[in-house]
């Protein structure tokens, strides 16, 4: 599944991770991989969690054409049973922010 796929931004390789189960209080680091595919520079202005208890960092906020920056997200299961967290990404230059997700199951 990939609904990540516009012109005139970043290409997501994925825009879902499922890290399965996790113990409650268990710290897992996800990394969303990213391409720009616009002919122009897209700078990463803004990084929003649905929960404090993500924390989400970006290895390169400027990303010319037709090269890569990672998302990383560090993510505290802090709530059992089956989960769904969201991330929001906007950018300059793109209209609309790009959505991700993590989804597992908190033991």
């Amino acid at each position: 599944r990939n609904r990540s796929v516009p012109a005139d931004g970043l290409f997501f390789v994925t825009d879902h991770a499922d890290v399965g189960e996790v113990r409650y209080g268990e710290v897992v680091t996800v990394t969303f991989d990213a391409f720009n595919r616009s002919d122009s520079l897209i700078t990463v202005q803004e990084i929003m969690t649905d929960c404090d208890c993500m924390e989400a960092t970006v290895t390169s906020k400027s990303v010319e054409s037709g090269e890569r920056t990672l998302f990383n997200v560090t993510f505290t299961a802090d709530d059992k049973g089956k989960f769904i967290r969201d991330l929001f990404i906007r950018m300059s230059g793109v209209g609309e922010d790009r959505h991700l997700t993590i989804t597992g199951n908190c033991i």
